[in-house]
Formats: structure tokens, C-alpha cells, sequence
């Protein structure tokens, strides 16, 4: 594993890997610890474009039991980039396809399905294949493009990221190293050591660290 001095820093914990769009200009995450997270961000800018989160809202500890079994038929695998990068599809608990249109922003929720869909996948025909939880498979057609494919391949969106950024070493401290953004704000160590206040609109980690400083007070 190669470590890289500009970081996305999600929220909490738990979640999925990163699905790419074929041409590499978005990248979306699923699933946190807590609820059924949805985020996406473009890249290589790393710049958040969708922040969401699927099914009923996160109602705090306690969990109570009714909401716990809306979760359960949310899949964590449930979404797909169609053959055009613009498109993001997403399975429901519903057994519909919400189409996500990121660049008209639009969204459209198609019924295919009776049950919870389970899993995405679209082949390299562009065809997406749809599985639900009672057991059937559906090959049917992905949504068309709203705009035309651009020129920049995957490889070269990587090749930009790259020179951007740099390498860290294996024993490199990466408190004191990293570049972290949110998809929204970037941070360096300076602004981390020193920051002491945060609302509740900032991310998770960056609440922990403003009370944490602030807890420590100014160093003698």
C-alpha cells in the first residue's frame, strides 16, 4: 500500500470500499457504522457532490427495534456506476433503482423489483444486472447519458492526482503529515493543533479534535 500526503477523511468508521465511475470522475462510498451512508466526490479533486443517507434517519442510541429492521433490508452493495459516469444507480430496500443523474442533477427512482435489491453490477455491454432478496437476477438497461463521455481517461485523472500530491514514507507521522480534507474543507497539522471549536455541521473527527484542544488548553 502506497500512503500519499492528501487525504479524504470520511466521518466515523465502517465504511465500504470506493466504487469508480468507468472514466474515473466521480467515486462514491457506502455505509458508515451508524447509518446507511451515501457520499460521492469528484476526482482527483476530491470535492464532495452528494451527501446523503439512505432509509429512515439515524434516531440515536437506543436504536429502536422498527428501525433497526428498516436497516436490515438496506444492502451494503447496492450501487453502481452506469457505463456513462454521470449516472449513479442505487438499489433500495424498496426493490426500486434511484437513478442519480450528477451531472442534471436529477434524481429518478425506477420499480423493477418486489423485494429488497441485494446487489448492482453493470457489464461491459452497459446492461445492469439487478439482484433482489427473493432470489432473482434481472439484466435490463442502465439509464442513457445526459451528457456526452469526456475525453480524460480513468489512468489520466490517477496521473493528475499523483502529481498533485506526494509519497510519504513508511514511517511517516501521519498526524503531522497528511493533508485531510472533507470533500468541503481542507486542513493541514497547523490547523488541527489549534483548532477548539466546531459545530455540529463539522465532521465527526474534527469535533473530537476541537475538544480535545480545548480540553488541553494553550501549551505553556
Amino acid at each position: 500500500m502506497r500512503i500519499f500526503r492528501h487525504a479524504l477523511i470520511l466521518d466515523v468508521d465502517g465504511y465500504e470500499a470506493p466504487v469508480f465511475s468507468a472514466d474515473g470522475r466521480f467515486l462514491a462510498i457506502r455505509d458508515n457504522a451508524y447509518v446507511h451512508s451515501l457520499d460521492v466526490f469528484e476526482f482527483p479533486a476530491l470535492r464532495r457532490v452528494l451527501h446523503t443517507a439512505l432509509g429512515d434517519p439515524y434516531p440515536g442510541y437506543p436504536y429502536p427495534p422498527e428501525w433497526r429492521e428498516e436497516q436490515a433490508l438496506w444492502s451494503r452493495h447496492n450501487i453502481a456506476f452506469a457505463r456513462h459516469s454521470g449516472a449513479l444507480l442505487v438499489g433500495t430496500a424498496q426493490g426500486g433503482i434511484i437513478d442519480i443523474d450528477l451531472d442534471a442533477e436529477r434524481v429518478v427512482e425506477h420499480g423493477v423489483s418486489g423485494a429488497p435489491v441485494s446487489a448492482l453490477a453493470v457489464i461491459s455491454t452497459g446492461r445492469l444486472v439487478v439482484a433482489d432478496r427473493s432470489a432473482q437476477l434481472m439484466v435490463m438497461d442502465a439509464p442513457k447519458a445526459s451528457r456526452p463521455p469526456e475525453a480524460r481517461t480513468a489512468r489520466e485523472r490517477v496521473e493528475e492526482f499523483l502529481a498533485a500530491t506526494t509519497e510519504l514514507p513508511d514511517d511517516a507521522n501521519l498526524d503531522t503529515s497528511l493533508v485531510r480534507t472533507d470533500g468541503l474543507r481542507t486542513w493541514d497539522s497547523d490547523d488541527l493543533e489549534n483548532v477548539t471549536t466546531a459545530d455540529d455541521s463539522d465532521p465527526t473527527w474534527l469535533r473530537l479534535q476541537a475538544a480535545i484542544n480545548a480540553y488541553r488548553g494553550p501549551e505553556e
